[in-house]
Parts: C-alpha cells; sequence; structure tokens
C-alpha cells in the first residue's frame, strides 16, 4: 500500500489532492458484540483527522484484503465520495453497509487464494441489489499480492480515484457498470482489468 500511495501521489498531489497512508493500530479484524472491528475504528478516526486537518474534502478511501473490507464497511461515513476496494475480504454474511447510490470500485485477481474472489463478487451482486453503484474488475493469473501485478494495480487506483474525486472522468467500463441494475446485475462485475490500464 505504501508503494501505492507514493506512485498515486505523484498524479494527484499536482491536482491538490493529499493522499495518506492508515497504519492499524492493532492486527486483526478484532471486534465484540456492539463493537465495530479495530480497523473500521481506526478508520473513523481517520476520516476525523482528515476533517480537522482538511476541513469537509471530498475523500475516497483505498484498501487492500482486510483494510478491503474496511473501506467497504465505512463507504457510508460522512465525506466518503468513493471506495477502491483491492482484493478485499469479504466473507459470505459481510452486511452491505454503502448507502444506495455510493460508488464503489473493487478488483480481485482470480487465483487469490488468502481472500476470496468468488466472496468479492457474491458481495458486489448483493451490494448492486442494494442500490449501490459498483463496478467490479478481474485480474487473470494473479493472487492476493499485489507486487508482481503492480502496473495494473495502480493503474486502477489512480484512475478510480482521481475519477470518483471527480478531477478527471471515471473509465467508461465504471460508468457502464453503475447504470447496470435489477435483472441485469451482474453486468459490470467481471471486467476485464485490461481495461483500465494504460497503453
Amino acid at each position: 500500500m505504501a508503494l501505492l500511495q507514493r506512485r498515486l501521489a505523484a498524479h494527484a498531489g499536482p491536482a491538490g489532492v493529499a493522499v495518506e497512508l492508515l497504519r492499524y493500530a492493532v492486527r486483526g479484524w478484532n471486534g465484540t458484540p456492539g463493537r465495530e472491528p479495530a480497523p473500521v475504528r481506526d478508520g473513523r478516526w481517520a476520516l476525523q483527522r482528515i476533517e480537522e486537518r482538511y476541513g469537509q474534502v471530498p475523500v475516497v478511501l483505498v484498501g487492500h484484503s482486510m483494510g478491503g473490507r474496511a473501506v467497504c464497511a465505512l463507504a457510508g461515513a460522512a465525506g466518503v465520495s468513493g471506495v477502491v476496494a483491492l482484493a478485499p475480504w469479504l466473507p459470505d454474511g459481510e452486511p452491505v453497509l454503502a448507502p444506495p447510490g455510493q460508488r464503489l470500485v473493487v478488483a480481485h485477481g482470480l487465483m487469490d487464494r488468502w481472500t476470496s474472489p468468488r466472496g468479492s463478487l457474491r458481495w458486489a451482486e448483493r451490494a448492486r441489489t442494494a442500490g449501490v453503484r459498483i463496478a467490479r474488475f478481474e485480474l487473470p493469473m494473479v493472487g492476493h499480492f499485489m507486487l508482481g501485478s503492480g502496473r495494473e494495480w495502480n493503474a486502477l487506483v489512480r484512475r478510480a480515484s482521481l475519477g470518483l474525486l471527480g478531477l478527471e472522468p471515471l473509465p467508461a467500463p465504471v460508468e457502464r457498470a453503475y447504470t447496470s441494475t435489477g435483472a441485469r446485475a451482474p453486468d459490470g462485475l467481471s471486467l476485464p482489468i485490461s481495461s483500465l490500464v494504460d497503453p
């Protein structure tokens, strides 16, 4: 994530966008009944610090793996204008907390053995049914860790983040996926990552 942060900052910084990196206070998805898991609490803390530092500005949350699960859980937080979840850990039964109309971009390597690409697809289908605008990309022959496919992950993070902030147009596949609803819910949820990678 630190590498992604630096690459995104190189593109977003000249446009006046700050790119911050959150390090969780503790490891794991630790929660108790009636209390949010620790990564979600950390995310809320970070959103408060962002507002204190920059004022009420639009925020795009980007997370990988457990962080992808956390940013999906925070999609309804005040000021969040979009979410980019990379190889998110979305087990069966994970609630869809994003409000109707919120915009999400999800990407998953099809060879991932740490988090389930099928699980993220099922979650994306439920999110679409709940009225969330969602686009989901697939990376063939890619596993969980992003080091070997940096070009694809970086392109997705840059284009999705800047598009969700309104600094450049959203990629056409994302726009089309956001308009797919109802009976055609699978449309836009298994998009090839190649459609986002710069030539």
